[in-house]
């Protein structure tokens, strides 16, 4: 396998629904071609 996404949410608790921070790598060939990452602020969590 040389062609994959790796993907990785992370939550500000214990709760599945409170992501903060969502990250993607894209893989082709064996070397990174492309990454981001985003943070998200939901007001309504209480952390």
């Amino acid at each position: 396998m040389t062609d994959f996404a790796a993907i990785d949410f992370e939550t500000a608790n214990g709760h599945r629904t409170s992501i903060c921070s969502v990250g993607v790598v894209i893989v082709r060939n064996g070397a990174i071609t492309d990454n981001s990452n985003n943070n998200y602020n939901e007001f309504k969590n209480r952390f």
